[in-house]
Parts: structure tokens; C-alpha cells; sequence
């Protein structure tokens, strides 16, 4: 559940719990703590999406990268290429 990921980054930014979806506005009151809101990750700001998120989050992927077959894309993650090297690309 999205509420399950974002207690996982509580402390991180003091009053928001963040997930993949969105980010949750809290309040801690007597020890409870309370969520006061929710926005949608598409409805945040270039820059609620850096502060929550940081500077390295793609925001917006164009459907023409998007493929279902993994032997047409563009690009891959690290640990998805075949016979990479231990070590991080620098």
C-alpha cells in the first residue's frame, strides 16, 4: 500500500511522508500522528518534486520510450544489462 511506503520515509522531510504516487502532509498531535492531506504525484510542482523527491527524478516519460519488448529500448538500468561490470559506469 502506498501509506505502507511512505511511513518507510518518515524523518526524511519533517511533516511529509513521500511514495510513489504521492506525498501525504502530516501532523503529529499527543503523540498520534495525523495525516492532514494527500497530493497526487501529478499534481505536484517541478519543485515539490525536487524537494520531496530530488533533482534526479524523470517526471515525464514520453510513451514513444516506453516498450514492451526489452530488446528495443533505448536505454536499460545497470542491473538489467547483460554481463555488466561490478562496478558502477563512470
Amino acid at each position: 500500500s502506498y501509506m505502507t511506503d511512505a511511513l518507510l520515509t518518515y524523518g526524511e522531510n519533517l511533516g511529509h511522508l513521500t511514495c510513489s504516487s504521492g506525498v501525504f502532509a502530516y501532523e503529529v498531535i499527543e503523540g498520534r500522528l495525523i495525516i492532514k492531506t494527500y497530493i497526487n504525484f501529478d499534481l505536484l510542482s517541478e519543485e515539490q518534486i525536487d524537494k520531496f523527491y530530488g533533482s534526479g527524478t524523470a517526471t515525464v516519460l514520453p510513451k514513444e520510450y516506453i516498450t514492451e519488448d526489452h530488446g528495443q529500448t533505448d536505454f536499460k538500468l545497470v542491473e538489467e544489462y547483460e554481463g555488466s561490470p561490478g562496478q558502477p559506469l563512470t
